[in-house]
């Protein structure tokens, strides 16, 4: 992931500098995502990501059902999931300028909902049990964050604040 907000900094710098819409920079995210999910299981030989699409602005669950979280309607910034009810999310992503606070709240609930356990029988079962979730501030010189996940032994959702450069590091350090 932090690869592909690399490259938005890299061959996107006019929009960045510009100020595009965060809309624009998600959507760029997005696509150099999905090529580098596909060019890792190409060169590795693996499957890891087949099944997975980057989707963006995504606000559905499955079967066509709008995405409910904490009874709640949402369509959240990017997500890497595959489009069948069995398998998790790997990644769900909120982005904001740091000018843009609104709605600021309802997206980190929306994030720590979402990578919580799937509890059988709850409204907002598909929408749950995404590997991580983050949280990204970002100007036209760099990003920052913070990373959601579940701990299985604390029974509860981790946060972590990064900065650009150690993201990279936080996110190896969560899925040896």
């Amino acid at each position: 992931m932090r690869n592909s907000f690399e490259d938005v900094y890299t061959l996107d710098r006019v929009n960045l500098n510009d100020e595009v819409s965060e809309w624009n920079i998600c959507a760029r995210v997005a696509m150099y995502m999905e090529k580098r999910m596909r060019a890792y299981d190409f060169l590795n030989g693996t499957e890891l990501f087949k099944g997975y699409y980057v989707d963006v602005e995504y606000n559905r669950s499955y079967g066509g059902n709008p995405k409910i979280v904490d009874g709640h309607k949402v369509r959240v910034d990017l997500i890497v999931q595959t489009r069948e009810e069995t398998k998790p999310n790997y990644l769900v992503l909120e982005m904001k300028k740091p000018d843009n606070p609104e709605k600021r709240v309802d997206d980190e609930r929306e994030l720590n909902r979402m990578v919580r356990p799937r509890q059988e029988g709850a409204s907002d079962y598909y929408n749950c049990g995404s590997y991580v979730g983050v949280f990204i501030d970002y100007n036209k010189d760099s990003y920052w964050g913070k990373i959601y996940w579940y701990n299985d032994s604390k029974n509860d959702v981790e946060i972590r604040d990064f900065h650009r450069n150690d993201m990279l590091n936080i996110l190896e350090e969560l899925f040896r």
